[in-house]
């Protein structure tokens, strides 16, 4: 339990975000997760249904993406430019 938990002036963060905004619709899902982010570099997969960040991912550059799965293993891969969209086939990657 962080700090801010045992302080009684601090009002419990909302369900949805870390800002306490609420939670919004994902882009794309995939194997259950939605796909958010992106304006910075950064996506989410997140739990619709709880939303809770399961999984973090940016673009490294040179086609080289980098995240952590849900399971929490940091993963690299190669994505190439013929790809649509290559943020939903990194998503895709670290869901297998």
């Amino acid at each position: 339990m962080g700090p801010d938990m045992l302080r009684r002036d601090v009002p419990p963060r909302q369900a949805g975000g870390v800002s306490g905004a609420p939670a919004r619709a994902a882009e794309h899902v995939t194997a259950g997760l939605g796909v958010e982010g992106g304006s910075d570099g950064v996506w989410f997969l997140v739990d619709p249904v709880r939303g809770r960040v399961r999984s973090t991912f940016f673009h490294n550059g040179g086609g080289w993406w980098k995240g952590v799965d849900p399971g929490g293993t940091v993963r690299k891969f190669f994505i190439g430019t013929e790809q649509d969209e290559p943020h939903m086939e990194m998503a895709r990657r670290l869901c297998e």
